[in-house]
């Protein structure tokens, strides 16, 4: 199967809901045919737009729609588009199903998506058709998504767009970055992986970067002179510390044998409001475990969800697999009886039962719930990282007041606890080593952090640092594999474009044409080459710019690595003031390579001087028109 495409079934302009155009599309060559100014190019613009064009550039008749409609046979299933008539940014309404499905449809089975992807993280409609269309979603790499937009950039000859340039013509988002970039996904040179790996490798080396930052200043913060390197050395000298404070605690017990005086009262309320504070403490620290246990097992319902949505999207894609090979198995006797069938039972009902089957419909649905599972998938992720950060908080909290409680517990320990009746000479002398003890011992435990989160980095850094190895290393495999693809794009297109321009001077106008020895299409720069000359006259320029357009067509036809949507759009065919005979002849050769290709194709294309040999309905595409009779019909309207 073709690794990408799709082709335009209907399309329906609305005035007031009132239709101005609505015809039908088939696979192959369509031609819409009519007088200059009959609003042939206004149709092109339309399409271009509905599709995901960014386009506002209209003209007074086109102004006065005000909806689109197209409906757009996928790769994997039909959706029917929407879009109002009005600036780039407009936002399109996507309906999974056909155009008549859509019409008896309410409005919350559609679905309103912006045109490029938003900082949010909501889905875009350029995703969407990506993903129907069978098209990765790749990044150039300057970051900039490529939408549908830049795609049609590349099938859509039209013409506002000067002759000599290979891609329609963008003000706002056009760079060679992005020409390039474009280019190797739709010929395959270069897909998403190489994106992603670029986007990791760089990723990587900033999360390095931070890793080794910290790990300077941690260890910047360590005592040029302290001598305790190690996490079993900063142990012994906490356990040392610790027995001193066993020792004092055994001499405060034992007071009585120094100290014969008694407790005052306020020795007693103090002891009193710390141990209310050490209840205070205790609760606070029993509320952070009970929160820390319903956030574990809320992530475990969570993660048995993620696992459900997994396995179910497994289970549609063996579905629509088994759906696909069942639907190929043509029956000759009952399953039930094993008699013999009706051989003649038309193509679109079932041999079996005779109900009548709608394979598009049934690939729309299977589209529909696919791709809610995959933004529910999507969206669980998010959630689990959530409710992680929210348990590395609340643990975080907990290891603080944890802390501060012991402090607590052993200040109550040793104060009022442990002794009854303290002095004030002897417990002081004692209570101060002890607080010196505990600076101590917080400057040791703060060092040993220190040594722990060193030792941590440390890891972090090693882990990195073996992804970074890694990334470059399939970075590198990726730039040799692409090498190779783009050499045999290169002289696939090299060999298309010479023989399409040989074809072209059949009617002789143009010797360089007559029998190139190179021919060569420039992305990057949005040029084109023959023999080493790179401008010819402006229609000369005209046949040669489509005859590349035509060229990338016919190879992404019948390479299927290529990610071309296998669908041009033509409203220049005649353009610069081109003659009848090359008209005619160029319109005959999109007629010949379209019979050539096998997979499923389209292409559109407007014409005020069509070939006679090709207007049958076999090709045409609605009435032939002219200024009396044109292509929007505002009949029941009133007039300009």
């Amino acid at each position: 199967m073709t690794s990408s495409s799709f082709h335009l079934s209907r399309l329906r302009i609305t005035k007031s809901g009132k239709p101005v155009y609505d015809q039908q599309f088939h696979k192959g060559v369509n031609i819409i045919r009519g007088e200059n100014s009959s609003g042939k190019s206004t149709i092109a613009d339309f399409i271009f737009y509905i599709l995901g064009g960014e386009f506002h550039d209209w003209k007074t008749e086109a102004k006065r729609c005000d909806e689109i409609l197209a409906e757009v046979i996928t790769k994997n299933g039909v959706v029917t588009l929407k879009r109002k008539v009005n600036d780039n940014q407009t936002p399109i309404d996507l309906f999974y199903g056909s155009m008549v499905s859509a019409y008896k449809s309410s409005s919350d089975q559609w679905r309103l998506l912006s045109i490029r992807r938003s900082k949010s993280g909501k889905e875009s409609f350029s995703q969407l058709m990506f993903r129907a269309c069978g098209i990765p979603e790749a990044i150039s790499q300057e970051s900039s998504n490529i939408t549908m937009h830049q795609i049609l950039r590349l099938v859509y000859s039209d013409q506002r767009t000067p002759a000599s340039r290979i891609f329609r013509y963008d003000s706002v988002f056009d760079s060679k970055e992005i020409r390039a970039a474009v280019a190797d996904l739709m010929c395959g040179v270069s897909v998403y992986d190489h994106f992603e790996q670029e986007l990791k490798l760089r990723s990587l080396l900033k999360q390095y970067d931070i890793l080794n930052a910290k790990y300077d200043k941690l260890f910047a913060s360590l005592p040029k002179g302290e001598k305790i390197a190690n996490l079993k050395s900063y142990n012994a000298k906490l356990s040392e510390l610790n027995d001193e404070i066993v020792s004092i605690v055994e001499e405060i017990k034992n007071v009585d044998e120094f100290i014969s005086d008694t407790a005052s009262d306020d020795f007693i309320n103090k002891r009193n409001g710390l141990r209310k504070s050490l209840t205070k403490y205790s609760i606070g620290i029993r509320a952070l475990e009970n929160s820390l246990e319903t956030l574990d097992f809320e992530t475990i319902d969570i993660l048995d969800f993620q696992e459900h949505l997994k396995t179910s999207l497994e289970k549609l894609n063996q579905t629509a697999t088994a759906a696909d090979v069942l639907g190929m198995v043509d029956f000759v006797n009952c399953p039930s009886c094993l008699l013999p069938l009706d051989a003649d039972v038309e193509k679109h009902k079932c041999k079996v039962c005779g109900k009548d089957k709608d394979i598009d419909d049934e690939k729309s649905h299977f589209l529909k719930i696919k791709q809610d599972l995959e933004i529910q998938l999507r969206e669980t992720g998010q959630l689990i990282q959530q409710k992680r950060a929210m348990v590395l908080s609340e643990r975080k909290d907990l290891k603080t007041k944890r802390k501060s409680y012991k402090v607590m517990l052993r200040n109550f320990s040793i104060n009022y606890d442990q002794s009854n009746s303290p002095r004030e000479a002897f417990l002081g002398e004692k209570h101060g080593r002890l607080g010196q003890i505990e600076k101590e011992i917080d400057l040791l435990e703060n060092y040993k952090s220190v040594v722990e989160k060193l030792g941590e980095l440390s890891k972090e850094k090693m882990e990195v640092q073996g992804d970074i190895d890694l990334a470059e290393g399939s970075l590198k495999a990726l730039v040799g594999t692409e090498s190779k693809r783009r050499k045999i794009v290169d002289d696939q297109l090299s060999n298309l474009l010479i023989g399409n321009l040989k074809l072209s001077e059949r009617v002789k106008r143009q010797v360089e044409f007559r029998d190139p020895q190179t021919a060569k299409v420039y992305f990057n720069i949005d040029a084109l080459e023959v023999g080493g000359v790179a401008n010819f006259s402006e229609s000369s320029n005209v046949i040669l710019k489509n005859s590349a357009i035509l060229s990338i067509f016919q190879a992404a036809c019948n390479d299927d690595k290529y990610f071309h949507p296998k669908f041009l759009l033509f409203d220049n065919i005649e353009d610069k003031g081109m003659e009848p005979e090359r008209s005619h002849n160029f319109q005959q050769m999109i007629v010949d390579a379209s019979k050539m290709i096998k997979t499923d194709h389209q292409i559109i294309m407007t014409t005020s001087l069509p070939n006679p040999k090709l207007e049958v309905e076999k090709y045409t595409i609605g009435p032939a028109y002219s200024e009396s009779h044109k292509t929007l019909e505002f009949t029941d309207f009133e007039t300009i």
